[in-house]
């Protein structure tokens, strides 16, 4: 049994979510590296090269959000990404032709003093799509100009709520201030950046389940979409995950850590299992690896609960919770 894409929803209209999916910068590699994305999973087949790679540019975080599962890692070495190591990293994604890359995942990247230099780096490697998530927390002007002007293809913001629930989650942020900073970057992009970076934000479900449509009115002008995550117990040391359950991850991407280190998944937060690292070892030998093909073997013969890192998964345990079409 395999999920694909099942641990994230909508909250937009049906129209608004087509346009979110195919108004790419390079809608025909976008198109074939979807399906590629939904194929290959299903049918077992490892790429030659992963189909899109995570750089961990930042796991160092500005704010303490209460649902966050940083507090729950194990690992806690914290630090920025080496800009020499980014490149070598991105060099070699250009060399296999690597459609996307985001450059976040469990710190706040808008943290690393170089992140305009690395989209700018990426862009110029040509890697198609270059992303990343934030809480919007530094996007002042600066920043917001240069992100446009580097060539970002789109970004996703956290905004768990509105009013006094988001400021609550996620102080010392003012809920008017990141609606503003938001228009500013729409404003920059719309007028200098030929509509990029696009922009979709996302909310736990609880912040927002009670205030739907107000939360739709207020962000329909401004961002591109608007999604809903189901809310996580970070504290569990088992999920329940059905043995069955095979990663569409294994088939599809890599992440790699601020220090170069690559860990087994984007979900495998405190490094329980590791691949290997950028300068010993290339991603292309990572992902074809001994440890990566037992992982996989472990999953194709419903021995996922051999692994440890899966057996906290929350994803193959997300219950659908429903895409709210009744928003507009």
């Amino acid at each position: 049994m395999i999920k694909i894409n099942k641990d994230q929803f909508a909250m937009d209209t049906r129209l608004r979510g087509i346009l979110w999916q195919y108004r790419r910068r390079h809608p025909f590699r976008f198109l074939k590296n979807r399906t590629e994305w939904y194929v290959y999973p299903v049918i077992k087949r490892v790429p030659d090269f992963p189909l899109h790679i995570d750089f961990e540019t930042s796991s160092l975080c500005n704010l303490n959000c209460p649902m966050c599962y940083r507090p729950h890692r194990s690992d806690k070495n914290d630090g920025l990404m080496d800009f020499d190591v980014f490149k070598k990293g991105i060099d070699e994604c250009a060399e296999h032709g690597l459609y996307s890359i985001r450059l976040s995942w469990r710190g706040e990247p808008t943290m690393h003093p170089h992140i305009i230099d690395m989209i700018r780096y990426a862009k110029s490697r040509d890697i198609s799509e270059v992303s990343f998530i934030t809480n919007g927390y530094n996007l002042n002007d600066e920043l917001s100009e240069g992100l446009v002007r580097a060539g970002l293809d789109y970004f996703s913001v956290s905004i768990d709520g509105i009013g006094e629930k988001y400021e609550e989650i996620r102080y010392p942020a003012r809920f008017d201030e990141t609606v503003e900073k938001l228009k500013t970057v729409r404003h920059m992009r719309d007028n200098f950046g030929g509509g990029y970076p696009r922009i979709r934000i996302n909310s736990i479900w609880s912040a927002v389940k009670d205030h739907k449509k107000e939360y739709f009115s207020i962000f329909n002008p401004i961002v591109d979409f608007i999604t809903v995550n189901p809310d996580y117990d970070h504290s569990l040391d088992a999920t329940g995950v059905d043995p069955r359950h095979v990663c569409q991850y294994l088939f599809q991407r890599l992440t790699v850590m601020w220090d170069g280190t690559v860990p087994l998944c984007i979900c495998d937060k405190s490094k329980e299992v590791i691949l290997g690292s950028i300068g010993e070892k290339t991603l292309a030998e990572i992902w074809h690896g001994e440890e990566m093909n037992l992982v996989r073997r472990k999953h194709v013969e419903g021995k996922i609960t051999e692994v440890p890192p899966c057996i906290k998964c929350q994803r193959p345990v997300t219950r659908q919770i429903g895409n709210q079409r009744d928003v507009g």
